[in-house]
Formats: C-alpha cells, sequence, structure tokens
C-alpha cells in the first residue's frame, strides 16, 4: 500500500531547493572571502600556533627520552624494558622529526602533528570515562583543552603554509 505525501510537500520540496541553494551559495561567498585574506607564510614567520606546536613536540620528545633515559619505569614493558624504549625512542624521533618540518613550515609535518593531536584529544576523552580520581580527570580535561585550542588554531596555519605541487609523471 503507498502511502500518499502530506498535503503542501510538493510545494516545499522547491522551496527547500531554493533555501539551500541560497546558503550554499552564502556559504561559499564566506568562503571565498576567508580564502582571499588568508595569505602564504613568509620564511621567517612563525605564527604563535605554529610555536606553540613546536614547542610542544619538543618538550615531549626532550621529557619522554629524559624519564626513559634516567631509569622511569616504563608501563607495560618486558623484563628488560628494550621494547619499550625503542617505542619511546621512535615516538621521540617522530617528534623532532614533526617540529624540524613544521619549524621549516612543511605541510606534511603539520598535517602529521595535526592527526597526533586528534589521536591525543580522542584518547584523552575516552580517558575521562575511566579516571580513577580528581587527577587524573583534571589532566583529562587540561589534554582535551590544550589539545582542541591547538588543533583548532593550526588549522588556519595549514591553510597559509603552501601545499607542495604535484608532480607530473614522465
Amino acid at each position: 500500500m503507498r502511502r500518499t505525501p502530506p498535503p503542501g510537500l510538493e510545494r516545499a520540496k522547491p522551496d527547500m531547493r531554493a533555501q539551500y541553494a541560497s546558503r550554499s551559495a552564502k556559504s561559499e561567498a564566506r568562503n571565498a572571502e576567508v580564502r582571499a585574506k588568508l595569505r602564504p607564510l613568509a620564511p621567517d614567520e612563525h605564527p604563535r600556533p605554529l610555536k606553540f606546536g613546536i614547542a610542544t613536540c619538543l618538550v615531549l620528545a626532550i621529557s619522554n627520552v629524559t624519564l626513559a633515559l634516567s631509569g622511569y619505569e616504563l608501563q607495560n614493558s618486558d623484563t628488560d624494558g628494550a621494547n619499550a624504549y625503542v617505542g619511546v625512542t621512535a615516538f621521540s624521533i617522530i617528534l623532532v622529526v614533526a617540529a624540524v618540518g613544521m619549524y621549516k613550515h612543511k605541510y606534511w609535518a603539520i598535517l602529521g602533528f595535526q592527526a597526533l593531536l586528534a589521536l591525543t584529544v580522542l584518547i584523552a576523552g575516552l580517558s575521562v570515562v575511566v579516571a580513577s580520581n580528581v587527577l587524573a580527570l583534571v589532566l583529562c580535561l587540561a589534554v582535551i583543552a590544550y589539545g582542541g585550542w591547538l588543533f583548532w588554531s593550526m588549522i588556519r596555519v595549514m591553510a597559509r603554509v603552501q601545499m607542495p605541487e604535484a608532480r607530473r609523471p614522465r
């Protein structure tokens, strides 16, 4: 049994399409205006969010290596801890490479750091559910706040960094 559409639905569809087209055009005009105002980063220009991102990478890399070398007990490590130290070292190298790449305005470095930030904020958000004390909860919320702010702020920096041109196959 086929139901008949409610009265006025046929008349509403063209109106909805017109409203959607109007909103879409306004949105695209705003986007074009914002894109026109963006200027590429100068080689020596490092906006505040970029500086915070670079500093965050370096602080985390240095603190990870320092804690590992000072004998800090790594969780989930095997009996000699070799695998845990390899992981800490590899992650620290990735952070240093990201910091250097962001300093040089490399699009891939900023994009990779954005991915790490998104993953960190997601994990911190999920960790709120299992926080066992107030300190853990505050730490999770601080990571979410700082990571979220940095992620949002780096979007405009990424827009100003010139993405490399695609190479043509020979």
